[in-house]
């Protein structure tokens, strides 16, 4: 019993030198860095388009591109409408509180 509590006391003043939280062992959970840290690399990047293209072929990709660029283009623009509506909106709420 003894010797377990050594254990977990030497592992207490380990994790507390290292600045990692009581318990934890992952050396990636306790640098304090983002989960998905190095996540697309460009070898990870090759690799996906490669799949695509064989998913897809050559044949399809300029259509693809395209419809993806119309729909962040539609979404940009529905985003700016709804920013317009939103401060004319505030625009008439100010100006109905110095009437009112």
């Amino acid at each position: 019993m003894a010797s377990w509590r050594c254990l977990l006391v030497s592992m207490e003043a380990r994790n507390k030198k290292v600045g990692r939280r009581k318990g934890t062992d992952n050396p990636m959970y306790n640098k304090g860095d983002a989960m998905f840290e190095g996540l697309f690399q460009p070898m990870h990047v090759v690799v996906i388009l490669v799949i695509v293209l064989i998913i897809f072929g050559p044949g399809k990709l300029p259509e693809l591109g395209g419809s993806i660029g119309k729909a962040i283009r539609g979404f940009k623009k529905a985003m700016d409408e709804g920013e317009r509506e939103a401060e004319a909106h505030s625009e008439a709420k100010k100006i109905e509180g110095k009437q009112g």
